[in-house]
């Protein structure tokens, strides 16, 4: 997943990872940001067929991805 990354760092909890993808990652970025428990949010693309995907790039729906989190 190609994205950018924000959050709160705490190495002495575990931890799971989630992928969400749906409409606009900032969105979903900030809304898990504001989440108790939520250690870090990436966001950027998941799925598709071109490799290293423009933002311009995905919002044309042309490469096959969907802009997502992880959490």
């Amino acid at each position: 997943m190609k994205g950018s990354r924000a959050g709160k760092e705490n190495a002495t909890m575990p931890s799971e990872t989630a992928v969400f993808a749906g409409g606009c990652f900032w969105h979903m970025q900030d809304t898990f940001q504001k989440l108790d428990g939520v250690l870090n949010v990436y966001a950027g693309y998941t799925g598709g067929h071109t490799k290293n995907p423009a933002y311009n790039e995905v919002v044309s729906n042309t490469t096959g991805h969907l802009e997502s989190t992880v959490r």
